[in-house]
């Protein structure tokens, strides 16, 4: 994610995702008893985004790289292992495939799909391993 920097633009009713530990001081002020060790556990804080997030420290990014996440199109192959990229709805892997690659493996669009009963989406699925 692009993350908060100092040449970001910041406009109000921008939204942000804050990661448990980078909550801003304009925040908690309004919270007299926050206390930020409460959920560390003892750890320090390079300990914690070290853990969590990979040693990268910054633990804001945008509402709108979060969601990207989540809309985000990959191969059958990525699709078809057990761990999935961050994102992706195991339940619903087969929303996450490009449009191209669903008709060469479903035989007919993605409304096509949806447009099916429940039990015949399922079958389908299982038919091409997405299951």
């Amino acid at each position: 994610s692009s993350g908060i920097n100092a040449e970001w633009p910041l406009r109000p009713g921008d939204m942000f995702v804050v990661k448990m530990g980078f909550e801003p001081p304009k925040f908690t002020g309004h919270f007299q008893a926050w206390d930020p060790r409460k959920w560390a556990g003892g750890k320090t804080y390079e300990e914690i985004v070290a853990e969590h997030f990979g040693g990268d420290a910054n633990g804001v990014s945008s509402l709108n790289d979060e969601l990207a996440k989540y809309s985000k199109k990959y191969p059958f192959e990525i699709l078809c292992k057990k761990i999935v990229p961050e994102g992706v709805d195991v339940v619903n892997k087969e929303r996450y495939l490009d449009d191209d690659d669903f008709l060469e493996l479903f035989g007919m669009t993605l409304a096509d799909y949806e447009a099916l009963p429940r039990w015949k989406q399922l079958r389908a699925k299982k038919m091409v391993k997405l299951f």
